[in-house]
């Protein structure tokens, strides 16, 4: 069968140049050959495509300020926020379906620079505050092993406690 048969349940026009501008902001599969569009007309297209373009300038600057990294723990902390912040903005925007996923895409990688520049910080943090907890506590046995976390900060944690 060479004939495609959709149900849409959109406006009807006289006219296409009435449209004046059309943006997809959303569109997903429901099953194979079969996709759900989203899609915004006239001014709103305008002002989608222009919330895009703000929000990729976000994502280009906050991008330069993860890739120089914050000297302190709680500054990379705060550019990981910074980058879920816009993830959570991004999701949620309606802008051009392309752009959207190009943003996220970014985004996500984002992330992951800006975890593991914490996890270097909390690290180095933790490097640095055990020698002093070793010789504050060298009268006592100390116990010496590794504990296999995902954060640094968790491992310190646990080492305070027992070095109360």
């Amino acid at each position: 069968m060479d004939t495609s048969v959709e149900l849409c349940c959109g406006t009807h026009l006289q006219r296409t140049g009435a449209i004046e501008d059309l943006t997809i902001i959303s569109e997903r599969q429901l099953v194979k050959g079969v996709s759900h569009i989203i899609a915004v007309t006239g001014e709103q297209a305008r002002q989608a495509r222009e919330a895009g373009q703000s929000l990729a300038k976000e994502v280009d600057s906050l991008s330069l300020r993860v890739k120089q990294g914050e000297a302190s723990l709680v500054g990379a902390q705060r550019l990981s926020r910074e980058v879920g912040h816009l993830i959570d903005t991004v999701e949620n925007m309606a802008m051009p379906q392309g752009l959207k996923r190009e943003l996220h895409a970014t985004l996500r990688a984002l992330q992951r620079v800006a975890n593991s520049a914490i996890r270097k910080r909390e690290t180095k943090l933790a490097a640095e505050k055990v020698p002093n907890l070793l010789a504050k506590h060298s009268n006592q046995p100390v116990i010496i092993d590794t504990i296999p976390v995902e954060s640094p900060s968790v491992s310190f944690t646990r080492c305070a406690f027992l070095f109360p």
